[in-house]
């Protein structure tokens, strides 16, 4: 779950065309082949260029939920069967190529050395080359104000196996394997003859060159299987590819990481050949285990699910092992930070790529402010991070422990700054230049967005530690934002404009989307303090909730949807398509509704019709923004764009509210514009122009938000934790009832705790006749101070206030 280079390389890759001019590929031209992916494994069906004889390449990676050890390994298997449909025996040989290098600029620099290692066991004999890859680079290190160079180790392989000689002779299987350890990949010379080898007789010469490269010389390595197929005999034949590139490391300087593999193969660079073999030897374990998760998703009976939005949900997770950094410690550490690594509990960090940096701001004006690629931004996360607290919920979890950990090392950082991501240049928490749209100081959503995935990832795992973590920086995380944005003291946030994640979309006072999002933080703050059995905070959050839920509903709504704020400007009445995303957060989550039900689905409606089916040009998503007529809102860039990752929210939101029609139809749109009209398959855009002129941030998770609305469905089937599973309307005021309840409940034993504390036990040592023997005696206790304790009154309050709210929003 990690690129194979250092991550901010971006390497233009292409197909040699010296190897198209010298090699012949006229027998194959993909007319008789089909193509079918389901990350993390794929399969390629060649009906050609023997129609007799049907090839199927099978592709895995070892991609796999709740795998926390495979799914770091930096490897994949082919796997080639072959059926002889023909009533004659026929030899298959399969050639496979890889060049030395990352297909960049350093593939020519010289110094690169591949070597040829064999392994046997009892059942098979293995044969691969590996490719050490000599690129030292000079970095300018941004602390020390110099440029240092490194020359860290980096390695890759191909492998391949067949029967021991003992099966071969007891099975009569005629299978033999052979190589060519070094041939030119930039020489015509080199390339006809290596194919001339293989075309002629099916095999390899065996030659052995170990020879460093000269510069300007680009050189790779080749591995070739042949198998006698009889009739309607099936053939396997099996390649590995892997690497071993063990430090990661950024251009811009700063910190460099040990990658999560090398918890389990070593940090030096030296095992790239075990783990090509590993690779063929576990492959068939990774293959089973992905199929034992797939089938449920690819088996279920909800129709709901089509075969484009099952495909859609799986290859969007290809985003994992293209754009993110799993790490096992960096490679200097404090003792205390050793130890952490060291304990078998440490899950590593874990970095996902929100973007390149601010390319956007050129376009509308902004200056911009390099700070380089930035992972884990919490806007990406918010939805994105939904396939992560799905499959693998411990990384998830280590992304907001990292919080915790930086808030303790780094005093000066801002809190806001936490949540907007970290630069490759230093990997340290960013701050970012005022005036820009990354303004950090400004922003109302980032706080609230953190706050609803803590308790998203608490519901995830039931880790009730995780919980105690991050209650204190929940809590701060509130505060800040009611202390800065709560500017006329009623309990609502009130937005200055360019403060949320639609930066360029003016809006004031109280708004659709970060009120929305602050009165869900709320809900989901109170119920962490009931787990956390924080009295204090439970009544002040849910005091808060209630009164701003209120004044969220009484300011925005229309009687069609909730408006764009409640301000008097021109755009104040614009349709937005994001308005309840708080709503269906806290619903997915299983705390309930944060709005009445009828309004969110007429809302829902109206979004549909005006935002989707109006649109000049077709059904092809839902647009960001429109005002009441229909039109779209052209007040500024956020407005006219159609977000991948909104569509997403709002389908969500639709399927939890009965609107599964509407649903299905902006999902088939959404889909189809992407995939089949815009070719974006494994690479979905941040965002598109709604004529589809201009596409944003194809780097970014955006695709993984699809995993939000797999997150809403799977919610209303269970929870790991057995409390507050329902969703329906009369789990409102049950939740609330059951609540305040125990709120009470803990209120009355921690009063009894305080009148009547228990006897205090001294045990003593006391010495008689040179023997020791243990005298127990009981006393009072000391005098402590009282815990906190909510008075009745302010109890008996809360509970009015509760049943109250039960006709409004209960």
């Amino acid at each position: 779950m990690h690129p194979p280079v250092n991550v901010d390389d971006n390497p233009t890759l292409h197909t040699n065309p010296l190897v198209h001019k010298c090699w012949d590929f006229n027998g194959v031209k993909g007319n008789s082949s089909t193509y079918y992916g389901l990350f993390p494994q794929a399969w390629t069906v060649y009906n050609e260029p023997d129609p007799d004889l049907e090839l199927k390449c099978h592709q895995i990676s070892p991609v796999i939920p709740h795998n926390y050890s495979h799914s770091s390994i930096p490897a994949g298997v082919f796997v080639w069967t072959a059926k002889n449909n023909s009533p004659h025996v026929k030899d298959l040989s399969l050639l496979f190529t890889f060049q030395n290098g990352t297909g960049g600029k350093s593939d020519a620099k010289g110094g690169h050395q591949n070597t040829m290692f064999r392994h046997i066991d009892e059942d098979y004999e293995y044969i691969g080359i590996s490719m050490k890859h000599d690129d030292p680079r000079e970095i300018f290190d941004r602390d020390a104000h110099k440029t240092v160079k490194h020359n860290d180790p980096v390695s890759f392989a191909v492998a391949t196996r067949i029967e021991s000689k003992e099966r071969r002779l007891k099975d009569n299987i005629k299978a033999r394997a052979t190589f060519a350890t070094t041939f030119q990949t930039n020489s015509e010379a080199s390339l006809t003859a290596l194919w001339s080898q293989f075309k002629k007789r099916g095999e390899l010469d065996n030659t052995n060159l170990s020879e460093k490269s000269k510069p300007g010389t680009t050189i790779g390595s080749a591995l070739a299987v042949k198998k006698r197929i009889g009739p309607n005999e099936v053939v396997t034949i099996t390649f590995s590819i892997a690497w071993d590139c063990p430090i990661a490391r950024f251009k811009s300087g700063g910190k460099a990481f040990y990658r999560r593999y090398t918890r389990y193969f070593g940090k030096r660079g030296e095992a790239i050949q075990r783990i090509a073999i590993d690779a063929l030897k576990e492959w068939t374990g990774w293959h089973n285990q992905i199929t034992k998760w797939q089938r449920p998703y690819l088996k279920e009976k909800e129709k709901f699910w089509s075969k484009k939005m099952r495909s859609a949900l799986f290859n969007e997770l290809n985003y994992l092992v293209g754009s993110t950094l799993w790490t096992n410690g960096s490679l200097i550490m404090t003792e205390e930070e050793t130890q952490l690594v060291q304990s078998k509990e440490y899950m590593g960090g874990f970095y996902c790529l929100s973007d390149y940096g601010d390319s956007i701001d050129s376009l509308i004006g902004n200056p911009k402010f390099d700070i380089g690629p930035t992972f884990n931004n919490c806007d990406q996360l918010f939805t994105g991070g939904h396939a992560l607290a799905l499959l693998w919920p411990h990384l998830a979890v280590a992304i907001q422990k990292a919080i915790v950990t930086t808030v303790k090392t780094e005093k000066k950082i801002d809190w806001q700054t936490l949540l907007e991501g970290i630069s490759s240049y230093s990997m340290s928490w960013q701050r970012k230049k005022k005036g820009t749209r990354n303004d950090t100081v400004r922003r109302q959503d980032l706080n609230l967005k953190f706050v609803l995935q803590v308790y998203r990832d608490f519901r995830a795992t039931d880790d009730k530690a995780f919980l105690k973590l991050m209650w204190p920086l929940v809590r701060r995380a509130l505060k800040h934002s009611k202390e800065k944005f709560d500017l006329n003291f009623d309990g609502m946030l009130e937005s200055v404009g360019g403060d949320s994640t639609y930066y360029t979309w003016p809006s004031r006072g109280c708004t659709a989307y970060t009120g929305g999002l602050w009165v869900a933080a709320l809900k989901a703050a109170k119920v962490m303090a009931y787990y956390r059995k924080d009295i204090s905070h439970y009544v002040y959050f849910d005091d808060l909730y209630k009164r701003s839920a209120q004044i969220y509903v009484d300011e925005l709504w229309n009687g069609k949807y909730f408006k764009l704020d409640n301000s008097e400007s021109k755009a104040s009445d614009s349709l937005m398509a994001e308005q309840l995303v708080g709503n269906w957060y806290s619903i997915s989550c299983g705390l309930g509704r944060t709005i009445p039900t009828e309004q969110a689905k007429i809302a829902l409606l109206e979004i549909y019709n005006k935002n989707m089916c109006t649109l000049p040009q077709g059904k092809i998503g839902v647009v960001n923004g429109t005002r009441p007529d229909g039109s779209i809102d052209s007040s500024c860039l956020h407005s006219k764009l159609i977000c991948p990752n909104v569509n997403f929210v709002l389908a969500a939101a639709m399927y939890q509210l009965g609107l599964k029609t509407e649903c299905l139809n902006l999902l088939n749109n959404m889909i189809d514009t992407i995939y089949n009209q815009m070719g974006y398959c494994y690479q979905m855009p941040a965002a598109f122009s709604a004529d589809g002129s201009a596409t944003f941030g194809s780097s970014m998770c955006s695709g993984l938000s699809i995993w939000a609305l797999r997150w809403s469905f799977e919610s209303e089937i269970s929870f790991q934790s057995s409390e507050f599973k329902s969703t329906s309307e009369e789990y409102d005021e049950k939740f609330e009832q059951n609540m305040t309840q125990r709120i009470a409940m803990l209120n009355d034993k921690q009063l009894k705790r305080r009148e009547n504390p228990p006897p205090r036990t001294i045990n003593r040592e006391a010495s008689v006749g040179g023997k020791t023997s243990a005298v127990t005696s009981t006393a009072a206790r000391p005098v402590q101070p009282p815990p906190p304790v909510i008075e009745d009154s302010l109890l008996n309050s809360v509970r009015t206030k509760v049943s109250r709210s039960l006709s409004f929003m209960f």
